[in-house]
């Protein structure tokens, strides 16, 4: 996949592995179908589909940030059994035409993320 914008290229592609998501020993999201999301000068972040997130765990708090390149991202805190973890996921609800492929996706803190890399072929 190429780079969207040559000054500050954003590469959106599928993450070819299982990512699931635990806070406070609970399973917040698991899936199949994340996307990677690399640009230069951030670690790549992976980003779930809200249909594979448990969003009744999840709170949306009033912390916002701006990215030139994505957009607005809004914030979510995971509540479970009375605790919480405050910011923990996020997400470009409105994302800017370059990062449209992460409408409808979530991202969250990586200490809360678990990859399961795909099995290897069999030689």
């Amino acid at each position: 996949m190429t780079p969207e914008n040559d000054d500050h290229p954003i590469v959106i592609e599928p993450a070819a592995m299982r990512v699931r998501v635990f806070a406070m020993g609970r399973q917040v999201a698991d899936t199949v179908r994340a996307l990677a999301l690399q640009e230069p000068g951030h670690p790549s972040a992976l980003y779930l589909p809200r249909e594979d997130v448990d969003m009744t765990l999840l709170k949306r708090g009033a912390h916002t940030t701006v990215c030139p390149d994505k957009g607005i991202a809004s914030y979510y805190a995971i509540e479970v059994g009375g605790d919480c973890f405050a910011d923990a996921g996020w997400s470009y609800e409105d994302p800017k035409p370059m990062a449209e492929k992460i409408r409808g996706f979530i991202s969250f803190h990586p200490n809360l993320v678990f990859v399961d890399q795909p099995a290897k072929p069999a030689r």
